[in-house]
């Protein structure tokens, strides 16, 4: 019974689409199957979309938002970039509000998932979490732009149970704004697809590229 299992052959050759190799047992060598890393294949993504109490109207609808996230360049993006291997999926949920405005002691901060954070609750009431492997929170409010995220996946508590899960966070803003370097991309971003891209890109375990621009200096 081979299935579920990798061959190795010791010596073999491809004609076109079939391979050719001796079957004697002392030639094959077999085992099983490795599990995808957490960055490759169907990626399950609960999107928040969170309000304060001193937000302003909703920028978009969580039907626009499936639409952009799932449908549109984002998909789009992770699929070419992965060679097919990274999929997309998953749901939208609120607009929920929080109880407190943006601005808390001079500062914006995003708003907590995890330890009894203030996003716990919301969670834990209109989705279940272990269908999910990725979590991203979309807020609305001009004092939260950009984004962050977790590097990888990371254990969060919620309730009483622990998840291995990613969080970003991704400002609202500029939802329809015009196409970010559309001239120069084979993609149309928006700003909040770049950004919401390039936090979930963090969530699958990217960090920052790096790179040294030496001009005409020689090191």
């Amino acid at each position: 019974e081979l299935s579920g299992k990798t061959i190795t052959f010791e010596r073999a050759y491809k004609l076109d689409n079939f391979i050719v190799a001796e079957t004697a047992p002392n030639h094959l060598r077999f085992s099983p199957l490795q599990p995808l890393p957490h960055s490759l294949g169907q990626q399950k993504i609960a999107v928040l979309l969170v309000n304060f109490l001193d937000s302003p109207a909703n920028p978009f609808t969580k039907e626009e938002a499936r639409e952009r996230i799932f449908n549109g360049q984002i998909q789009q993006f992770y699929r070419e970039q992965s060679y097919q291997q990274v999929v997309l999926s998953g749901e939208v949920y609120g607009w929920f509000t929080l109880p407190r405005n943006a601005s808390v002691n001079g500062s914006c901060p995003w708003p907590t998932l995890g330890n009894n954070g203030e996003l716990d609750q919301f969670v834990l009431n209109n989705l279940s979490i272990s269908n999910y492997d990725r979590v991203v929170v979309v807020v609305n409010h001009p004092c939260l732009t950009g984004g962050q995220s977790t590097l990888g996946l990371v254990p969060v508590l919620l309730g009483d149970a622990t998840h291995n899960l990613s969080v970003a966070y991704v400002g609202s803003l500029n939802f329809a704004d015009t196409p970010r370097n559309s001239a120069n991309s084979y993609f149309s971003w928006t700003y909040f697809d770049y950004i919401f891209s390039h936090e979930l890109g963090h969530g699958l375990g990217l960090p920052h590229a790096n790179g040294l621009d030496c001009a005409s200096t020689t090191l």
